[in-house]
């Protein structure tokens, strides 16, 4: 019975093999994956309902748990769990806040939860800022031809829609490569949507496209955000875009989280990295602005709310991460607490 045993262990296959085995077909299916991608992107567009985007996560996740058993995909799943259950909760209730009596929303109208829609108050600050100008106006009066869409119009659309892909993407791969970095980004992500929701709860505030076409602002301002598509030849993707919009709530500009997130990640990404990679990366916020004042989306009072809401978030995270670090190393010396928290924060 023993020698049966040792036979039997023999024909087993060898621990390394069966590593290399699965090692293989995770990068087969991973090249698949990404096929796949980008032929549902190229035929469908870019998905923009969190059902199909975390749809799409957990499958790129589970391939890349392949071959590692069961327990590493169950703690997947919990990882995965507050920041999913968060975002949802985000998205649901950020369309529930779009319900208002009868359906109009005009000036002082209540939204569901009693607050007044506010309108006026960033045209008129928007305009006493820019010395009489209003900026969405402005670039539309001198880079918007209805009916034409040019270079610039498909640049624009490209960095718009990284709103919807970059957040869950970079938790995605942070949680492949370093899931202590993966729980740091979601200990600053979660806050910001919740800060941004409760904002939107209590002062629900018009965009400019809506106010133009209340009358409240004078000067043309289209919602042109999807016109880029048509420039790249998908203009499947732009019917999606259009439906996505539809419903989510029109109200919720004060902030802009588009803004709010693509600082976040700037600033994530630059704590410990060196001038040239922060420069870089000043560049998403800068470009993400212009964009949306441009396609008529949010005034610039949105914008610099939206990146004020990130800097505070991201400061008070990196103080926790100081102080906690102080404690274990019994530093004194806030500069030396600071680097040391800085390295923390920016391990990879």
């Amino acid at each position: 019975m023993l020698q049966a045993a040792r036979e039997d262990r023999r024909s087993e296959p060898a621990t390394g093999d069966r590593r290399q085995f699965w090692r293989v077909t995770r990068w087969v299916l991973a090249v698949l994956y990404v096929a796949a991608i980008v032929y549902f992107v190229s035929t469908e567009g870019i998905p923009l309902d969190r059902g199909a985007i975390t749809l799409w996560i957990f499958i790129g996740l589970t391939i890349a748990v392949l071959g590692k058993g069961w327990r590493a995909w169950l703690w997947m799943i919990l990882d995965w769990m507050p920041f999913t259950l968060v975002m949802f909760a985000y998205d649901y209730s950020y369309g529930a806040l779009g319900h208002y009596a009868g359906g109009v929303m005009v000036e002082g109208s209540h939204n569901a939860v009693g607050f007044p829609l506010h309108i006026q108050a960033p045209v008129t600050f928007d305009t006493w800022l820019f010395g009489g100008v209003l900026p969405n106006a402005w670039m539309q009066q001198h880079f918007y031809v209805a009916g034409q869409s040019h270079w610039y119009d498909a640049a624009a659309i490209l960095v718009y829609i990284t709103h919807f892909i970059a957040t869950p993407l970079i938790a995605m791969i942070l949680w492949i490569t370093n899931r202590r970095r993966f729980r740091q980004w979601v200990a600053v992500i979660v806050p910001l949507a919740v800060v941004g929701i409760a904002t939107y709860m209590v002062y629900p505030m018009a965009p400019p496209w809506m106010a133009y076409q209340d009358g409240v602002i004078s000067e043309p301002v289209h919602r042109i955000t999807g016109i880029g598509w048509n420039r790249l030849g998908l203009g499947v993707a732009e019917r999606m875009l259009h439906d996505g919009q539809a419903l989510f709530n029109p109200v919720a500009a004060m902030p802009s989280l588009h803004m709010g997130f693509a600082t976040m990640v700037a600033l994530f990404f630059m704590i410990g990295a060196p001038w040239w990679r922060r420069v870089l990366l000043a560049l998403y916020p800068l470009a993400m602005g212009t964009v949306l004042v441009y396609c008529g989306e949010h005034y610039v009072i949105d914008l610099l709310v939206g990146a004020f809401y990130s800097c505070v978030i991201i400061l008070v995270w990196r103080l926790v991460i100081r102080s906690r670090r102080r404690r274990e190393t019994g530093e004194e010396s806030g500069v030396e607490g600071s680097s040391a928290g800085d390295r923390e924060l920016a391990q990879a």
